[in-house]
């Protein structure tokens, strides 16, 4: 973004006139306020730099926050599922003890549940593990 600012200093002398050349061609009757105008415009180039750089910069920062508040809405949207979410862990009280979950019975529990059959859970996985959580 700097670069673009950068770029479009170096940029904005002919702009200036081709911006002037084409509000000249619309109305041809100002032709002869030309030198005049262009005069103008060399006498207040340090002043129209300032400005055009002001500009520049106010416009860059405003997408830098478009953007952060874009990243920020991703992050919270992100941070409500996880918090929100509900996990049901199934752990064995005893350790070293091996413990057999029912699946069949799980599965017929969740199913009527799931938001396809009107209920309120998204989706569910049935995952074995041997480390202890």
């Amino acid at each position: 973004m700097i670069g673009t600012v950068f770029c479009s200093q170096a940029l904005s002398k002919w702009l200036q006139r081709i911006y002037l050349d084409i509000l000249l061609v619309l109305f041809p009757k100002d032709r002869l306020l030309k030198p005049l105008i262009l005069k103008n415009l060399e006498n207040h180039q340090i002043k129209n730099m300032k400005s055009n750089l002001m500009f520049c910069v106010t416009i860059t920062f405003l997408v830098y926050l478009g953007t952060n508040f874009s990243s920020q809405q991703k992050y919270l949207f992100q941070m409500a599922d996880i918090m929100f979410g509900s996990d049901i862990n199934f752990r064995s009280l005893s350790e070293g003890a091996e413990t057999v979950i029912d699946e069949i019975k799980i599965k017929e529990t969740i199913q009527p549940l799931l938001v396809d059959n009107g209920g309120k859970v998204q989706n569910y996985t049935m995952l074995s593990s041997s480390i202890p959580l």
